[in-house]
């Protein structure tokens, strides 16, 4: 009785990762095993880091708002929010880098933030 999860990364074409779950809570009263499983494709998230200022971005975790401080010498082109299998979300963020996280669910996601001085990726906990 319990649940488990693991998961395996495909060494030979270096481009999915299998997440998998198992839930054998039914196994005792001879009920078949829920097994699910889920595939990413490979996303590339900070292979373009090329900002090398120090950039903040609290609280992390968090429930309602991320905000993102960066040194007032950089402009930001852009802030992008992504979830665990690379797909952009659209989510409010303030004229001063505050990103309303209230609306998601909780789990694991990707800000990306461009600026005219480079690019930068982080990953973010909603709770």
């Amino acid at each position: 009785m319990g649940f488990a999860v693991g998961g395996d990364y495909n060494t030979s074409d270096d481009s999915t990762f299998t997440v998998y779950f198992r839930d054998d809570y039914y196994n005792s009263c001879d009920r078949p095993i829920t097994y699910t499983e889920l595939r990413f494709d490979k996303v590339n998230f900070g292979a373009d880091d090329t900002l090398d200022v120090p950039v903040s971005i609290y609280p992390n975790p968090s429930e309602e708002f991320i905000q993102i401080e960066i040194p007032i010498t950089i402009t930001i082109a852009s802030i992008e929010l992504y979830d665990i299998q690379g797909k952009r979300l659209d989510v409010d963020i303030s004229d001063n880098y505050q990103m309303d996280v209230s609306q998601l669910r909780s789990g694991m996601y990707v800000v990306h933030i461009n600026t005219t001085n480079g690019a930068l990726t982080k990953t973010v906990v909603k709770r």
